[in-house]
């Protein structure tokens, strides 16, 4: 132990007498290992907010949507989820389950929306007045859409605040008038912000009735229909989705050997596929980042052959004295490893620096998240890649025979 700690100490010494040399050696660890740290970072950073996004709707929540495989879609099919689904559904588990409808009038990708001569392009959708509850989306100022509205199709809306922002709203918009495809609607509320995915923002859009979007939707236009369940009872979670499945598959007549045309998931297994294509792309970046050690790791063997040939008078030397050749093997190693884990130490707080400044350019990505065990993964690398770029030099250094050693010139 003692002869471990006077390696190691022999080995700090020998990178503070060098400092420069040092500081380029270990500039490709430190670059891998800040690149590392810092691209999980912003990934596990999206994972955690659309992970509590996720939780907000809870573990007895089910969504239901049409579902069309690629071969359908290249032959221009689309399957779609219409009125008579939504009814069905509703008179079957209204009584164990809080529902919730909605649907694009104006299209999948949104309208233009215009107040006074400021026009903005915002997602626009009909929901049902239980749309609040279920989904966990509430008003921030003014009120939600009702029943009452839904019943006497009101032309109402409720917006987001980004979309408030856009148009340049008064503070207080309810009472305001929106034209959205050449309807007009009187704003009743503006709805909590509640952040952005990736870069795109989730407070762009605008609400109405379920019925005014009915009226809104042009002649011979199918509907495609989202339905959300909250059930009452989670332990009821699996026998409810039995019972949709069943009853969507009647509907739509399909055969036994056919595959469902339609998707139902709770969030729960929406949050447990987002996690896996996160870890995936978090092991897969991490991974392409990763080779810049290899590189750091070549650039470290390098400098320690280069101070195995300073030091050959040196080696014979310390043999002379009776240095055994595990002893120079062990010196020559504790430097090579000393080298690469202080590149790896000052490259997670580059990465910790790096992913908090990128976070402040992009101030739509969430704040940064650093796992535990990131950081670990990062020094254990570093410290493997000193052990293995650094044996060739400390074997090469070991093996020398300490007349010719002696003898160097």
């Amino acid at each position: 132990m003692t002869m471990l700690l006077e390696c190691w100490r022999n080995g700090w010494r020998s990178l503070r007498g060098h400092p420069m040399r040092s500081l380029l050696s270990a500039l490709g660890i430190v670059i891998g290992v800040a690149a590392v740290i810092a691209v999980i970072a912003i990934v596990q950073g999206l994972s955690r907010s659309v992970s509590e996004n996720f939780d907000r709707l809870g573990a007895n929540s089910l969504s239901v949507e049409a579902k069309t495989e690629l071969e359908e879609a290249l032959q221009g099919r689309r399957n779609r989820l219409g009125w008579a689904d939504y009814r069905q559904i509703l008179r079957q588990e209204g009584g164990t389950a809080a529902l919730a409808a909605s649907f694009a009038p104006f299209g999948d990708y949104g309208a233009t929306v215009r107040y006074g001569r400021r026009t903005a392009f915002a997602a626009v959708n009909a929901v049902t007045a239980s749309y609040q509850t279920v989904q966990q989306a509430f008003v921030r100022e003014g009120r939600f859409i009702r029943n009452s509205d839904d019943r006497s199709r009101r032309k109402v809306c409720v917006i987001g605040s980004d979309l408030a922002t856009k148009l340049k709203l008064p503070e207080r918009p309810e009472g305001e008038f929106v034209e959205v495809s050449g309807e007009w609607y009187k704003i009743i509320g503006v709805m909590e912000s509640r952040g952005a995915v990736f870069g795109v923002s989730r407070d762009n859009y605008l609400l109405i009735p379920f019925s005014a979007g009915q009226a809104a939707l042009a002649a011979g236009n199918p509907p495609d229909l989202s339905i959300a369940l909250n059930v009452a009872d989670p332990a009821a979670l699996e026998p409810v989705r039995q019972r949709l499945r069943a009853l969507l598959r009647r509907l739509h007549r399909l055969g036994s050997g056919q595959a469902d045309d339609f998707r139902i998931q709770s969030a729960r297994q929406l949050s447990e596929a987002f996690h896996a294509i996160v870890d995936g792309m978090s092991l897969g970046l991490a991974g392409i980042v990763g080779i810049s050690l290899l590189v750091g790791g070549i650039g470290i063997m390098n400098v320690m052959l280069v101070s195995v040939t300073e030091r050959t008078r040196e080696i014979g030397l310390l043999k002379a004295l009776g240095a055994r050749r595990a002893h120079i093997l062990l010196q020559f190693l504790s430097e090579s490893v000393c080298l690469s884990l202080a590149g790896g130490a000052a490259g997670v707080l580059g990465g910790y620096l790096l992913a908090g400044a990128f976070s402040l350019l992009v101030p739509a990505l969430p704040a940064p998240a650093v796992p535990w065990w990131a950081v670990a993964l990062a020094l254990g690398f570093t410290v493997t890649v000193g052990l293995v770029f650094g044996l060739a030099p400390a074997v090469k250094a070991a093996n020398l025979e300490p007349v010719e050693a002696l003898r160097y010139e």
